[in-house]
């Protein structure tokens, strides 16, 4: 018999991953009856975040106020509404979340005016290229996309009432030296946007294209941290802006144009194919199931500051767990022995050494999540196991 495929949304172990990280996600309530804006929400971490939010308000009974709005951001609206539609077609009138569109392609300044005019309370902003082709072939629109996109996403969120924006970067920032980082800090306190953009285009441009990811992720996280300093200091505004590294993240919303390793893995194993490593594989990695990242993720959005009364000062934090810590070899043997094929190995050609991480070692540190009180929910066996198992079970 032919199997059943199913639409993401409505695949078992899906939602009820999404309901396992809603309940593992603190001081989630928080958010109920508030707006709050996803960039990059058909990607791997924001579209998981949409799905959890609009999942576990969407059942709550409504009533004056209490609709918690979710408005989704991409370069494509029918994309945006195929994937989001569903929430707002099931007991619209009565359900506890809406879901808001709005085509944005962070490239282009203009497409910002077509965000809407109302008032936002938390940005989440995970937009920007996010695999070794995207940003190797396309350095400049990475470098323009995360910079740029991110200043004027900024500039958005103040003057909407904005309560927090958090910045998705990367845990590949910390293929630069902790001195390159605070280098940014300093470049954008002394100059303007566009010579900003200059100088790190200039950095690139020594350091070749690869470096074009880690090196506008971290100068974006300067200008993220630093804006309200250095912009906004007569407008009174009292947004509180954050910062998270997320370690290598994979769940099953990934797009054709994807060649992540664990991506391009994923993707040989639910074909039944072989899965062939491009190298020994040694390069040890901190890893995270998507479910754990966005539940990770939103907790430390909503973790209490010192400034507002709590213990916990730190405005960037590490979205990994200690537990899950592997190497690229290790993660592509558990994704091969979960779909029944083999691991082989060959001598990677010239384009995909381009593509390749140089670095050896990318672990990261999980005590900023425990200060909050943060627990995953799922061993790394768990989440491999159901990232396969949802992919072989939805329709692409």
């Amino acid at each position: 018999m032919e199997k059943e495929f199913v639409k993401i949304y409505e695949n078992a172990i899906y939602l009820q991953d999404l309901q396992t990280a809603a309940e593992h996600t603190i001081g989630i309530d928080e958010l109920r009856g508030s707006t709050i804006l996803v960039t990059g929400a058909t990607g791997t971490i924001g579209s998981f975040i949409v799905d959890m939010l609009a999942n576990y308000f969407h059942d709550k009974v409504s009533g004056i106020g209490t609709t918690t709005n979710i408005v989704v951001c991409g370069r494509s609206e029918r994309k945006l509404r195929d994937r989001f539609d569903h929430y707002n077609s099931i007991n619209a009138d009565e359900a506890g979340s809406r879901i808001l569109y709005a085509q944005i392609d962070i490239l282009e300044r203009e497409s910002f005016d077509k965000l809407p005019d109302l008032q936002v309370d938390y940005v989440i902003h995970a937009a920007g290229n996010a695999y070794p082709s995207a940003f190797v072939d396309h350095p400049g629109e990475t470098v323009y996309g995360n910079i740029a996109g991110t200043y004027e996403l900024l500039q958005y969120a103040t003057l909407h009432g904005c309560h927090k924006f958090l910045y998705i970067s990367s845990g590949e920032v910390y293929s630069l030296s902790e001195a390159e980082r605070e280098h940014w800090k300093k470049e954008y306190i002394s100059g303007d946007l566009d010579q900003y953009l200059l100088k790190v285009s200039q950095t690139v441009d020594i350091k070749g294209a690869r470096a074009s990811y880690p090196v506008s992720k971290a100068a974006a996280e300067a200008l993220c941290l630093l804006y309200l300093e250095k912009e906004m200091d007569k407008a009174g505004s009292e947004m509180e802006t954050l910062v998270v590294r997320p370690c290598h993240t994979f769940g099953p919303g990934i797009t054709d144009g994807d060649d992540r390793a664990h991506v391009q893995f994923a993707k040989m194993a639910i074909a039944g194919q072989d899965i062939v490593l491009n190298s020994p594989g040694f390069q040890l990695r901190s890893y995270n199931y998507v479910a754990d990242a966005a539940a990770g993720i939103v907790s430390a959005m909503l973790a209490d500051r010192a400034s507002d009364g709590g213990d916990f000062t730190d405005r960037v934090v590490d979205i990994c767990s200690e537990d899950n810590i592997i190497t690229i070899r290790g993660l592509a043997q558990l994704i091969a022995d979960k779909a029944k094929v083999t691991l082989k190995t060959k001598e990677a050609d010239n384009r995909e050494k381009s593509l390749s991480s140089p670095i050896s070692t990318q672990v990261l540190n999980s005590e900023d999540l425990k200060k909050i009180g943060f627990k995953k929910a799922f061993t790394l066996d768990e989440g491999v196991s159901h990232y396969i198992d949802i992919l072989l079970g939805i329709k692409t």
